[in-house]
């Protein structure tokens, strides 16, 4: 008995916690996003709620460099920007601002929109959107945040 006890505890010590199967209705990782090497210093995981069970919501996190940053572009979707730390140089339509966080960027649909991290480290944002879909994304020109 005590020997199947030590030998489970030494089981339970080997196992590597990063290969504990998550149950797909609830958790998705990166590598289960479509990930976009963007250019200009940023990566984008996609996450599509059509694609993992969601009827309402899709979401993007994004991995962008210092200077780095999207293409103006626009679509249909409403977006929601959350950022936990870091510095943002943001144009949303007509409006240039600058936001610090912890903040949530709201972004109506069909508005054109980019942002820049002005920051010293890697930018970390999380993109909510209210659609199991992210809709046609238009690109209308380079980033003007980058000249």
């Amino acid at each position: 008995m005590k020997y199947s006890l030590l030998i489970f505890c030494l089981f339970l010590f080997s196992c590597n916690t990063n290969t504990i199967n998550y149950s797909q209705n609830y958790v998705t990782t990166l590598n289960d996003m479509k990930r976009i090497d963007v250019g200009k210093g940023e990566v984008v995981y996609q996450m599509e709620g059509k694609n993992h069970e969601m009827k309402d919501m899709s979401f993007v996190i994004t991995e962008t460099q210092p200077g780095g940053g999207p293409p103006l572009h626009i679509h249909p979707t409403e977006e929601a920007h959350v950022v936990l730390s870091g510095k943002v140089k943001y144009i949303v339509g007509d409006s240039v601002f600058t936001v610090e966080a912890p903040y949530v960027v709201k972004i109506p649909p069909n508005t054109k929109h980019t942002f820049m991290n002005v920051g010293d480290t890697v930018l970390n944002l999380i993109g909510v959107f209210g659609h199991d879909n992210f809709g046609p994304y238009k690109p209308v020109g380079d980033n003007p945040l980058m000249k």
